[in-house]
């Protein structure tokens, strides 16, 4: 173990770090209770704005400007980090009249972002504050301010940005997923920003998984238990649809209500067994959805049936989503 000359103990340690992460969850209740229409006008001059949107700060609050730079990207709003001491050397031509620019600084008097602000405001483009006092040079000198609460770091003697910078990044994301709800972004628009990793595999779509065509396990209205359980035994995946002469899905039966209606199975039709009112999905729907569904339904497979007529299309089962890789 490292020598310690405060000679502290792992209990006493251990309530140094839980004093932060409180710090941080009165930060972030603190921002939550301040949040007001502001915080939607800075939203939709985000979303209306027809250039970039360039993010600035320094030191922690830069880092919480990038956050919110790659936030907004990821959502199909072109944004730019832009470094404040950079932009001082050279790097204020990135800026545009038709851009947005925001600074953040906790303090509101960070003296590099200053003139970064009266740069763009002479070009034309609408500057938005994120700051702690509504009274802070950038504040007065910005068209629009957010506010962020005032708040203990939780830092004791060390004298370091944490809560507020945690609750800086927190106030950027919903700033971003309003602009994104006010743009009307949809998630196969973000499928098309995200192809690879975690996030792009749940966002692509269910047709390019499902299983189509003789595959799919189905029966018709009046089938007897032989048909079912034939059906539900050759396809494999543990569940047969009902469907109507027409293909629409009316019902499912899974081999679990094959063994709770055991007893009495034979004489009875399809359409007395089904379970009705399936969850269903259709081919346009993510594989994240999909997952969500499968969770908090606890079932092993999903109908895809057609939006609009309900015929089925597809199936998707558990197994395909441990396939390609998203559970």
């Amino acid at each position: 173990m490292i020598d310690n000359a405060l000679d502290l103990s792992a209990d006493d340690l251990l309530k140094e770090a839980r004093r932060v992460v409180v710090a941080a969850q009165r930060a972030l209740g603190l921002l939550y209770d301040g949040l007001d229409d502001s915080l939607v006008n800075a939203a939709m001059s985000i979303a209306a704005c027809r250039g970039r949107i360039l993010v600035s700060g320094m030191g922690k609050s830069g880092i919480a400007a990038r956050k919110l730079a790659a936030t907004l990207c990821s959502l199909g709003v072109p944004a730019q980090f832009l470094h404040a001491a950079d932009a001082l050397h050279g790097d204020l031509g990135a800026i545009l009249g038709a851009d947005l620019f925001v600074a953040i600084s906790v303090s509101g008097a960070t003296r590099e972002l200053l003139p970064v602000v009266q740069h763009a405001q002479h070009l034309g483009a609408v500057t938005i504050a994120i700051t702690s006092s509504s009274q802070a040079p950038l504040a007065s000198q910005c068209d629009q301010t957010l506010l962020l609460p005032r708040c203990d770091e939780g830092a004791g003697h060390l004298v370091a940005p944490m809560a507020s910078t945690i609750a800086t990044i927190a106030l950027g994301d919903a700033l971003a997923m309003l602009v994104a709800t006010c743009r009307g972004t949809l998630r196969s628009q973000m499928a098309r920003l995200h192809p690879a990793g975690d996030l792009g595999r749940k966002l692509r779509s269910v047709s390019q998984i499902m299983h189509s065509g003789d595959r799919v396990p189905l029966v018709s209205a009046s089938a007897d238990a032989t048909r079912i359980i034939a059906e539900i035994t050759q396809k494999g995946f543990g569940i047969t649809g009902v469907v109507d002469e027409r293909g629409k899905l009316l019902g499912t039966i899974t081999d679990g209500d094959v063994r709770r209606h055991f007893a009495d199975l034979d004489g009875q039709t399809a359409t007395e067994v089904m379970m009705m009112e399936p969850v269903t999905l259709t081919a346009a729907d993510d594989i994240g959805i999909a997952l969500d569904l499968i969770r908090g339904h606890r079932i092993s497979a999903l109908y895809i049936v057609h939006a609009d007529t309900g015929v089925v299309e597809g199936i998707v089962h558990l197994q395909d989503l441990l396939r390609v890789g998203v559970l």
